[in-house]
């Protein structure tokens, strides 16, 4: 493969695509669990069930960041370099989820009116707890994970803080690896896991240590992608990534036991070691089609408005609990199959519309900045 050959962020992209889906499938599913009605007589979950990996999802999202991070950043230096680097990821990240935050924020008021009956129920804390203007900074700042309180607006935020410190910190794993190859990240991503585990920093939650590992072993995989020229066939990549997406699902459903293992016992921990062997599999894969393939196309373009997919489904989700409570719809209410079916293509809607009028303008805009750094 020449090295100017980039197959490979088409397969990554279509990935992301896969990623978000299961997170609004996992948000589906908690929507189903509860109780909003009176006349609820149960709960329908059905096959659906087998798909609830949100925490996989956004493992692989780590792990997605650090190796695309990796491929197009790894000879980031100098202060110049550094200034263009940080500028992009701000701007990448930035602007869509501060627009989204204002969003929640006005959405918020609505459901409090339209809710009714509070039932301690997992959609319940995003949208009626109360919030105060420092909270509401250490939102807009990203750095809500240190002083908390977490799950306010929108709790998939939560994930947010936890990959721009990551970008804070990867100019360093790149100039470790000049130095020690892989040790670098494995080491950080190490010491980082001991942090959380041993309680050393004390902070609202220490899951930017915990899941390190998922962002260093991308970059890792990465790195050893361009060194290591064995490629696996199409038939056998996707038989990898299957055997390994299946394990993950029948762990996460308690079919499979780890015990006491360090790391893989933990769901976060078997979800992110299952998500970085998922991405190194379809990595590793000399496919042969490309964006435009028909059965790619829909999951690549999926890919591209992850991110704010990833935003603003938990809205929508907001929004059919209390037209379902406010129509008495106990059917779309017990079934998670139902609630996705409607929640995934108006999410898309909304997502493809932040994408095209704020994420790319986002970037449009850093890379005239990165570009007046260099003049």
């Amino acid at each position: 493969m020449q090295a100017n050959d980039k197959r490979y962020l088409t397969q990554l992209t279509w990935l992301r695509g896969i990623a978000a889906t299961l997170v609004v499938v996992a948000h589906s599913v908690r929507m189903a669990e509860d109780v909003y009605l009176d006349t609820q007589t149960s709960t329908v979950i059905g096959f659906i069930r087998f798909f609830d990996l949100g925490t996989f999802g956004v493992m692989l999202f780590f792990a997605l960041s650090g190796a695309t991070l990796y491929f197009s950043n790894k000879h980031v230096h100098g202060l110049r370099g550094l200034a263009q680097f940080y500028v992009k990821r701000f701007f990448r990240i930035w602007p869509a989820f501060a627009v989204s935050l204002f969003i929640y924020m006005a959405f918020m008021p609505i459901f409090q009116t339209y809710y009714v009956t509070p039932r301690d129920n997992w959609i319940e804390s995003q949208f009626l707890s109360d919030w105060s203007f420092i909270d509401l900074m250490g939102y807009l700042t990203l750095t809500f994970n240190i002083q908390g309180p977490n799950g306010l607006f929108n709790n998939a935020y939560w994930s947010l803080p936890v990959e721009f410190q990551y970008y804070l910190v990867f100019p360093l794993l790149v100039l470790s690896m000049r130095y020690t190859s892989i040790f670098g990240p494995i080491v950080i991503a190490v010491v980082s896991y001991i942090v959380h585990r041993e309680g050393y920093i004390s902070m609202e939650s220490t899951w930017v240590f915990m899941l390190a590992f998922t962002f260093c072993f991308g970059i890792v995989f990465a790195y050893l992608y361009e060194r290591i020229k064995i490629r696996l066939h199409a038939a056998l990549g996707l038989l990898l990534f299957a055997c390994f997406f299946i394990a993950c699902t029948l762990t996460q459903q308690g079919y499979i036991d780890f015990g006491t293992l360090p790391v893989i016992s933990n769901p976060f921990g078997f979800n992110g070691i299952f998500g970085l062997l998922c991405m190194g599999a379809l990595l590793f894969t000399n496919f042969t089609f490309d964006k435009g393939h028909t059965l790619i196309k829909p999951f690549y373009w999926l890919g591209e408005i992850s991110y704010s997919l990833y935003l603003y489904h938990n809205l929508v989700i907001g929004a059919l609990t209390i037209i379902c409570i406010q129509f008495a719809w106990p059917t779309v209410l017990e079934s998670a199959t139902l609630i996705f079916l409607i929640v995934m293509p108006i999410s898309m809607i909304i997502a493809k519309i932040s994408y095209e009028t704020i994420e790319v303008s986002g970037i449009k805009l850093s890379r005239n900045i990165a570009k007046k750094l260099l003049s």
